[in-house]
């Protein structure tokens, strides 16, 4: 499965649009993520996964291992308890890049 992007070429007298192809074997939209993060094993305790993210000053973050703490549904944060931490840490929703392994897109 490929994913296609169209953007537009300034330049010419007309202008053109050029197709870029980029080959990704597997991708996951951010409004699905949040059902995932929320899942609970038989125990009743939330289950781990993987999250990257982009934090303000443009470093790319990624905990190996974390559990959903709490999230704002009418904001624009969630907090994570990342394996072996004592304090929850808070990520923006839209700086996720990849949830388990799957990029994620808008």
């Amino acid at each position: 499965m490929g994913c296609f992007f169209l953007s537009f070429v300034s330049g010419t007298k007309s202008g053109c649009f050029v197709c870029k192809t980029i080959a990704m074997s597997k991708l996951i939209k951010q409004s699905r993520i949040w059902e995932m993060m929320e899942r609970s094993g038989k125990d009743g305790k939330r289950l781990p996964f993987q999250v990257k993210f982009v934090k303000e000053n443009g470093e790319i973050r990624e905990y190996k291992r974390c559990v959903l703490t709490s999230f704002h549904s009418a904001g624009d944060t969630l907090n994570v308890m990342p394996e072996g931490e004592f304090s929850p840490r808070k990520i923006r929703r839209i700086t996720i890049i990849e949830f388990n392994k799957i990029i994620v897109y808008l």
